[in-house]
């Protein structure tokens, strides 16, 4: 109840948007980063000389079947979202595409095997080695900046709840700052809206009167 019910041909377009969005600019975007990660299968796949391909164009035209079962897939999940959601929907909504762009990318680079390490003078292994050294900055990268954020998170969560417990019984709709990114973490932000579902939710977890408000900070345009 707590979603938009928009009329079905615009909750069409909404999923098509969707289905756009993803093909054209989330999925590419990640494919620096997909190439990181599945670098040691092309290691492995270099001598099965049988399932190498020795050109882009072999790539696209051998794994038609896995490319148009994916595209499927993706266009299933986005107008999912459209009719259902009448937006994008979370991001945890999207979990499977990261298995997905995971598999098809090890089937690509294990395929490829051959031809980079052709391509790469037989450095190969040390290309490999490289990228994961890559691969473990980045993750340490973030998990630090998760960590911090987190923690962050969670200590302001505490703290309005602290402050929501020890105001109980309240004869006035109490405000909130807003809360700090969540990062990992589930968001329990409220809204400035005091209807909105979250805001309700959580007047009827503490049993409060007139319930609780996020203030909306403006920042200066000087």
């Amino acid at each position: 109840e707590h979603l938009p019910h928009h009329p079905l041909m615009d909750r069409l377009l909404v999923g098509f948007m969707n289905y756009i969005k993803f093909d054209l600019i989330e999925i590419p975007l990640r494919i620096p980063l997909l190439i990181f990660f599945v670098a040691p299968f092309g290691f492995f796949g270099r001598k099965q000389l049988r399932l190498q391909l020795v050109s882009w164009k072999e790539i696209f035209w051998t794994n038609r079947t896995i490319w148009i079962l994916s595209d499927i897939i993706i266009l299933i999940l986005a107008m999912s979202m459209g009719v259902v959601m009448s937006e994008m929907g979370p991001t945890r909504t999207w979990l499977p595409l990261t298995p997905l762009i995971l598999v098809v990318g090890v089937i690509t680079a294990y395929q490829l095997g051959t031809w980079v390490y052709v391509h790469s003078k037989g450095k190969l292994f040390p290309l490999v080695i490289a990228t994961q050294i890559v691969v473990l900055c980045y993750q340490l990268h973030e998990g630090y900046q998760q960590i911090t954020e987190t923690t962050a998170y969670a200590a302001a969560v505490d703290e309005r709840m602290n402050i929501i417990s020890s105001a109980l019984p309240s004869d006035r709709t109490l405000e909130f700052s807003p809360l700090p990114e969540s990062g990992w973490l589930y968001s329990a932000e409220i809204s400035s809206d005091t209807s909105h579902f979250t805001n309700r939710h959580l007047k009827l977890f503490f049993g409060h009167e007139h319930g609780f408000v996020r203030k909306d900070i403006v920042t200066s345009k000087e």
